[in-house]
């Protein structure tokens, strides 16, 4: 695997972590329907969006 892909790698498992978290907070959210959940999650939702946009933006080097 060439080295330029190294940095990738954390960002791509940072990336899956957050939206692990955004699907357990969103599930918990909506059983609960407790505001402290729902903005946990939307926290995490947007944690996840920038994870994926460093991910994604991280390939183009």
């Amino acid at each position: 695997m060439p080295l330029r892909f190294r940095p990738l790698r954390t960002s791509a498992r940072a990336t899956l972590w957050t939206a692990g978290t955004t699907v357990a907070l969103s599930l918990i959210a909506g059983a609960t329907l407790d505001g402290v959940a729902v903005s946990l999650a939307l926290v995490s939702l947007g944690a996840f969006v920038a994870c994926a946009l460093y991910a994604v933006l991280g390939m183009s080097r």
